[in-house]
C-alpha cells in the first residue's frame, strides 16, 4: 500500500516552475509592459550581487546570458520589460544579469550548459530554482511567486519551531 509523501515547500516550488509554459503567446505578453526605456535594474557582477544578497538577507534572481544568444535578447526585449515582474523582482530579490562568457565561476558553480538560464538562489548563493530557455514574464512571475510563497511557509514553520521545538505540525 502506498502512502502519500509530503514534499518540502522549496521542492514544490521547483516542480511548479518546471510546469510553467516554455513559450509565451503574443496575446499574453501584451499586458503589464513597462515603458521600453525602462527595465530591470540589473547588477552586473555575480560576486557583488552575492555580497548584496547576504547583507540584505534577500534571495538572488540571476539571469545568465551570452552575447550570441537570440533567446537572451528576446527576453531582454520582452520578459525583463514587464512592469509587474520588475516590481516583484526588485522588491523581493537582488537582481543580477551575468554574462556567462565573462564570469566563469558562477557558470561552473551552477553547471550551466545553455542560455538563457534564470536561477533563484538563497542569499549565500545556493540554488533553489532553475529555469532554462526562453520564458515569458508570466512564467517567471508565477515561478517567483511560488518560490516566495514557499519561503513564507518555511518562515512560518521555523517560527513555530522556535516557540515549541516539539511542534511536529510545523514540519508538515
Amino acid at each position: 500500500k502506498r502512502t502519500a509523501m509530503r514534499l518540502p515547500a522549496r521542492f514544490a516550488a521547483l516542480l511548479l516552475a518546471a510546469s510553467v509554459p516554455l513559450m509565451s503567446h503574443a496575446a499574453g505578453e501584451a499586458g503589464g509592459k513597462a515603458d521600453a526605456a525602462e527595465g530591470m535594474p540589473w547588477k552586473a557582477s555575480y560576486t557583488a550581487s552575492l555580497k548584496d544578497a547576504e547583507s540584505a538577507k534577500k534571495p538572488l534572481l540571476l539571469d545568465f546570458y551570452t552575447g550570441w544568444c537570440p533567446h537572451c535578447t528576446r527576453m531582454d526585449k520582452s520578459t525583463w520589460k514587464d512592469a509587474a515582474l520588475i516590481e516583484l523582482a526588485t522588491k523581493n530579490f537582488v537582481v543580477a544579469k551575468i554574462n556567462a562568457d565573462v564570469e566563469k565561476a558562477p557558470v561552473s558553480r551552477y553547471r550551466l550548459t545553455g542560455y538563457p538560464t534564470v536561477i533563484v538562489a538563497e542569499p549565500g548563493g545556493d540554488q533553489v530554482l532553475r529555469m532554462e530557455g526562453y520564458k515569458d514574464a508570466a512564467a517567471i512571475t508565477a515561478a517567483l511567486k511560488a518560490y516566495l510563497g514557499s519561503a513564507d511557509q518555511l518562515a512560518t514553520a521555523f517560527a513555530a519551531l522556535r516557540v515549541d521545538k516539539k511542534d511536529a505540525g510545523a514540519l508538515m
